[in-house]
């Protein structure tokens, strides 16, 4: 409609001028240039009237056209270029089907996609879309078909994170060549490598240890009936056949190369076709309170710097810094160090009794051996680790507790307090001694452990807390 309108306002505006050089000429107004022409009137009466192209008219309106559209397309792609998939761009005013500029990963650098917005389908293509002839070779994975998409891995990444639905075509043709053989043991002609790198042999679905094409779903397949789970693999005659598969695993979508070898006849041949990778829908939000640096980068959030999270529903908040200008989603590639826990459960230990299989017998006497007398009281100088405590706590994610041995693990590095009191037994964090209380820098993978002697074993229990200040 808008079209429509200036092309009327240019005609208008030129019949207009036209009308004026008449009235002008009639008028004696206006000089003729050589580009005019003569009206005759009548057979003693003519005017002369200066000529005006229409070619160049509809050119001037072409031109004005063309510009008008380059800046409606300037215009959309401004709004747009800050969204993350087709389907946002669905719920906008700009909800046609076709090339839209998206920024997936919210780097500030946007790619051009395909939308297809009766399917809700974001499209990325790469450069071998075509059918592509399988080269006969020998050699295991000697034919490689490698795919270069046109959109930067990274924005891919973000695109399938942010998509509730991947799923990319692949269709082999053959001719008495199979892409598996089971009949001794398991060999594999072809395969797809997938995001990471890692070679992937199902042919449709999204489970990959199964070998399976797109007819083993209504069991279709050439030979069902003896377990074949694709046409290609029972394909025994020099005869053209195929198999399709829609592959719909996100964790390895999309699919980077295609290789396939082991010849061994000349009347083999095959043939490959791989799709374009198609994502729909908005990723669904995690239910359970969880927040991870993965996580907060599929919210859209891109400024690296420390952040509260929390790994699982159970766990305790913690301080970490994520990396989430860095490419890619998963955890350990946006998490950087170890988490500081922002609160820390006390834990309150209850001794009641334990063994000491390493204690030494201590003789009487005075001042021999490792005796002493303290007042009226004898005791070992040396103590020894305590082993199958029989004690009571509540468990804490933030320690690890170890009864057959007798030890306490804390799970974060910091500084912590110990309260207890039982002259019988001792507490040792790492070689250090505690007795009764003490403040204590605890690094990560330190061990707690509770030491008595032999007289004073029946002794030994009570209750002991620790906690990270």
């Amino acid at each position: 409609v808008f079209r429509m309108f200036i092309r009327c306002i240019l005609y208008w505006f030129f019949s207009l001028l036209i009308f004026k050089n008449t009235l002008a000429l009639l008028n004696n107004d206006t000089v003729l240039s050589e580009n005019s022409t003569t009206l005759e009137i009548s057979e003693n009466t003519s005017i002369t009237l200066p000529m005006v192209e229409s070619e160049n008219t509809e050119n001037r309106i072409m031109n004005l056209e063309k510009k008008m559209e380059e800046l409606l397309n300037e215009n959309k792609n401004l709004r747009t270029k800050d969204l993350k998939t087709c389907e946002e761009i669905k719920r906008s005013p700009y909800n046609e089907t076709g090339y839209y500029w998206l920024d997936p990963d919210s780097s500030g650098s946007p790619s051009q996609v395909y939308c297809d917005m009766e399917k809700g389908y974001t499209e990325i293509g790469h450069d071998h879309e075509e059918t592509q002839n399988v080269t006969w070779c020998k050699g295991d994975g000697c034919f490689s078909l490698k795919l270069k998409y046109s959109v930067p891995d990274n924005q891919i990444k973000a695109l399938i994170q942010s998509s509730d639905y991947c799923e990319q075509d692949i269709y082999f043709q053959c001719k008495m060549a199979p892409l598996k053989n089971t009949v001794f043991g398991k060999f594999y002609y072809g395969w797809w490598v997938d995001q990471k790198g890692e070679n992937k042999y199902y042919f449709d679905g999204a489970n990959g240890d199964d070998h399976v094409c797109g007819c083993h779903k209504d069991g279709s397949c050439t030979q069902s009936a003896f377990n074949s789970s694709c046409h290609c693999d029972s394909s025994l005659m020099p005869l053209w056949n195929s198999d399709s598969g829609k592959l719909t695993n996100k964790a390895e979508l999309p699919v980077k190369e295609f290789k396939y070898g082991s010849f061994f006849s000349e009347h083999q041949a095959a043939k490959i076709t791989i799709g374009k990778l198609r994502c729909s829908g908005t990723a669904k939000e995690l239910k359970d309170t969880i927040s991870s640096c993965s996580a907060l980068k599929k919210r859209g959030l891109s400024v690296n710097g420390f952040y509260l999270t929390k790994d699982q529903p159970t766990s305790t908040l913690s301080v970490n810094y994520c990396d989430l200008a860095g490419e890619g989603y998963e955890e350990q590639e946006l998490r950087i160090g170890e988490p500081v826990p922002l609160v820390t459960e006390p834990l309150v230990f209850k001794i009641n009794s334990g063994d000491c299989s390493s204690c030494q017998s201590c003789s009487n006497g005075r001042s021999t051996g490792n005796w002493h007398n303290n007042e009226n009281q004898r005791q070992c100088s040396t103590y020894y680790d305590m082993s199958n405590l029989n004690a009571t706590f509540i468990l804490s994610p933030d320690f690890e507790v170890d009864l057959q041995r007798g030890w306490i693990k804390p799970q974060n590095e910091g500084f912590y307090a110990f309260y207890f009191k039982n002259s019988y037994m001792q507490a040792y964090i790492g070689n250090t001694q505690c007795t009764n209380s003490c403040f204590q820098w605890v690094k990560k993978g330190s061990i707690i452990k509770f030491k008595t002697n032999s007289p004073n074993l029946k002794h030994a229990s009570g209750d002991f807390i620790i906690k990270r200040l």
